[in-house]
């Protein structure tokens, strides 16, 4: 038996839908039409303190439109490639992209907020680790799971739409295990474009949180996108912090016709306490032969420097690992089939708040499965100038947004306002909930 604490009431609303979009009057009216008043409102707005109802949703965009493992390229209309070809003409080598407007025929039709979320589709292999006794198996565990994020991704060369300021995306996973994993993130700064976000299961010994710092840049015949930051993973049973960092992406084929999306650098997964790092070597198709998405890779003591385990394969169908002399195969990880049909369902906010992630690019994102360009250039422009009227009006009061879930520690780096390291204590709590954004745990009646 339980109940709710703090000021946190439960709260279900009287009908739902799989879409999220039964918000009530006044956030209808709000989303359909903005001002530069109002837009700003709906950023500052704080959300309802009562518990958020989560259920499935269902996105525009159906799942038949992840690519199957091996698919990277994507051809280009006559028409698109005149738009590229336009595009490039008023941009220089090394030219910061964030400001310029990319037609909407590349767009992937999800937030970049949603698109963080993705690292934990694979959630299960996370909570895996927090029954691992070993040191050396949890980062094993840990690789093999950070590896499950990458291989869901759009044909070709497409971008998530770049986050308002004060946009908020809000997801939650159900285990089997019957514990929930849930998310937040928000855009705490639009110029430079920073997303923070922070994820919780305590109840089976796992917190996370960072924030990445978007860049793209123009290098002649490919575009990059770079990712600045970190995210922490935090083992409460085991006292362990995981530090993990991104590769960067490169669209490439912009002056030929067929668009390609590659994954390169080395990105590091360390964790001091117990000693174990992991070094991954993202690679680029070379110009002639080779193959895309490929993966080298090492988990080796920090303090000594002795490899114990070498990775190899292509990130988006197998990786295999040997221990440090090539010996001793055995398959890291695998994209089958089964994979896919096994993925635990995403779950998310009903009704959600007009400058929820999903109900603010709702337009944009329909436009887009229809094929409408036009609507999806419409739209998007429409909450782009909304935005830009939002600064606006909040200069003219000489007023600095406050981020609703963030805020900057003495290092300057976002935490997460109600971030809770504190191991789960099963005799005092009884599950996690998240209310108005603030994730917390119901407490057992005695």
């Amino acid at each position: 038996m339980s109940h709710e604490s703090g000021f946190f009431h439960r709260h279900r609303s009287g009908s739902t839908s799989s879409t999220g979009s039964n918000s009530n009057s006044n956030s209808r009216s709000r989303a359909g039409s903005f001002s530069a008043g109002t837009f700003a409102s709906m950023q500052e707005d704080q959300l309802p303190q009562t518990e958020t109802v989560y259920q499935p949703y269902v996105h525009p965009v159906d799942a038949a439109q992840e690519t199957a493992p091996g698919s990277n390229e994507e051809v280009m209309g006559q028409d698109s490639k005149a738009l590229i070809v336009s595009l490039i003409k008023q941009v220089k080598i090394g030219m910061d992209l964030s400001r310029v407007v990319l037609p909407t025929f590349i767009l992937e039709p999800k937030s970049m907020l949603e698109k963080v979320s993705d690292f934990l589709t694979h959630t299960e292999l996370l909570v895996a680790t927090t029954r691992m006794q070993d040191s050396l198996e949890r980062m094993v565990g840990m690789v093999r799971w950070y590896l499950s994020g990458f291989y869901l991704k759009p044909k070709g060369v497409k971008k998530p739409y770049n986050p308002v300021l004060g946009e908020f995306f809000r997801c939650m996973w159900e285990l089997p295990s019957d514990s929930k994993t849930f998310f937040v993130g928000e855009q705490v700064s639009h110029h430079p474009p920073i997303s923070a976000f922070y994820a919780s299961n305590r109840k089976e010994g796992i917190v996370a949180g960072g924030s990445i710092l978007f860049r793209s840049k123009f290098y002649g015949t490919s575009v990059g996108s770079i990712l600045e930051g970190s995210i922490s993973i935090h083992h409460l049973r085991f006292g362990e912090d995981y530090e993990l960092t991104f590769p960067s992406a490169y669209g490439k084929g912009f002056l030929f016709g067929t668009l390609v999306m590659e994954l390169g650098g080395i990105v590091t997964i360390t964790c001091k306490q117990s000693g174990w790092r992991a070094e991954l070597d993202f690679r680029l198709k070379p110009m002639f032969g080779g193959d895309y998405n490929t993966i080298l890779g090492k988990i080796k003591d920090i303090n000594t420097g002795n490899v114990v385990y070498q990775l190899t394969g292509r990130w988006d169908q197998r990786i295999d690992m040997t221990d440090a002399s090539g010996r001793n195969p055995t398959t890291l990880w695998e994209v089958t089939p089964d994979l896919a049909r096994q993925r635990l369902e995403k779950l998310k906010p009903c009704p959600m708040h007009p400058i929820e992630s999903d109900k603010l690019w709702e337009k944009v994102t329909q436009a887009i499965v229809n094929n409408d360009q036009q609507v999806a250039t419409d739209e998007k422009a429409r909450i782009e100038q909304s935005q830009r009227d939002a600064v606006k009006c909040r200069e003219e009061q000489n007023a600095t947004y406050q981020p609703k879930f963030f805020v900057r520690d003495e290092q300057g780096n976002w935490v997460y306002k109600w971030f809770n390291k504190t191991p789960w204590d099963p005799s005092v709590e009884d599950e996690e909930f998240e209310a108005g954004g603030i994730i917390g745990s119901r407490k057992r009646v005695q």
